[in-house]
């Protein structure tokens, strides 16, 4: 894919770096299932072996997919602030895998792959990447909303001394 890294001037420094995963081509969901299954995914499908990078960019965040080699990205998923479970999915079948909604920056077509990583412990560290980034996204709501409150009450008073 060589996409360009986006040029984000609020990056926060990386919530997760330099994890080894694989993404498949998967089949379709099937009507009535409950999830996806990467015990459906065929090892002939493997279209991409590197490293994953979890980045927080203000409230939202990204799953970052480069080659470990050139340090090129290959692809994006971005996840809007609570969008996280449309974004990435855990697979029913195994703790180890997940499906991602990948997005071409530039069309903004999207395409869902699955993703997967060699042991329990990464999937986990890539699981309480996405976690620690929302954690800090709702305190950066809350802190805000606390602020505009503060403004608000400090017009009040402000408009009432001066009557």
């Amino acid at each position: 894919m060589g996409l360009q890294p986006p040029d984000h001037a609020d990056t926060l420094p990386l919530t997760l770096a330099n994890l080894n995963c694989c993404c498949y081509g998967i089949p379709p969901l099937r009507p009535g299932t409950t999830g996806h299954r990467s015990g459906d995914w065929l090892v002939s499908s493997k279209i991409f072996t590197g490293r994953l990078k979890v980045v927080s960019i203000g409230l939202r965040m990204e799953v970052q997919l480069e080659d470990p080699a050139s340090c090129q990205l290959f692809a994006v998923c971005p996840i809007a602030h609570g969008m996280r479970s449309v974004c990435v999915e855990s697979c029913v079948d195994s703790s180890r895998n997940f499906v991602i909604r990948l997005e071409d920056p530039g069309t903004k077509r999207h395409a869902f792959v699955g993703l997967g990583f060699a042991t329990r412990e990464e999937s986990s560290e890539f699981t309480e990447a996405m976690l620690r980034h929302e954690k800090y996204a709702e305190r950066e709501i809350a802190a805000a909303k606390i602020g505009a409150a503060e403004r608000q009450q400090q017009q009040q008073q402000q408009q009432e001394q001066g009557s």
